[in-house]
C-alpha cells in the first residue's frame, strides 16, 4: 500500500480533519507499536511497509540504536493508550483508542496477515486484543 493511500484511510477511519492530522496520528501509533515489539518482529513489519512508512516506523537514529540493544517498552492497553495520547496531546484515552484503532487497522491491510499474527503474539492479552480487533 502506498504512503499516500496510507495516511488517507487513518484520516478517513480516525474522522480526523486534515492530512498533517493523520500523519501525526500515524506517526505517534507506530512508533509506540514499534517500540513494544522485540526487534526481530519488528524489522519483519517494516519490510512490508513502503519506504516512507519504513522511516515513520523505524523513528529517529536513538530509537534505532535502542532498539538494537533490545529495548522493548512492555507496555499494557493503558499504558500503549497513555503514550499516544500524550505523544498527539488528545483529551481521553478514548480519542487515543480511536486513533490506535484506526492505524492499527490500516496497518493490518497493509501488511501480510502472517506478520500481523506474529505481531499479535508479541503483545499481552489486553493490548492484543485491543490489536487484533482493530
Amino acid at each position: 500500500m502506498e504512503s499516500r493511500i496510507f495516511y488517507q484511510k487513518v484520516q478517513e477511519k480516525a474522522e480526523l480533519s486534515d492530512p498533517l492530522s493523520a500523519r501525526r496520528a500515524t506517526k505517534s501509533v507506530l512508533e509506540t507499536l514499534h517500540w513494544r515489539l522485540p526487534e526481530g518482529e519488528a524489522n519483519d513489519i517494516e519490510a512490508t511497509l513502503p519506504p516512507e512508512l519504513q522511516k515513520v516506523w523505524r523513528g529517529n537514529w536513538g530509537m534505532i540504536i535502542a532498539k538494537k540493544l533490545g529495548r522493548v517498552d512492555k507496555y499494557d492497553k493503558n499504558q500503549f493508550l497513555a503514550q499516544v495520547r500524550t505523544k498527539l496531546r488528545l483529551e481521553t484515552n478514548e480519542q487515543a483508542e480511536k486513533t490506535t484503532v484506526a492505524v492499527i487497522h490500516v496497518l493490518k491491510e497493509a501488511i501480510p496477515i502472517g506478520e500481523s499474527e506474529d505481531m499479535l503474539a508479541q503483545l499481552p492479552g489486553d493490548l492484543a486484543h485491543l490489536i487484533k480487533a482493530a
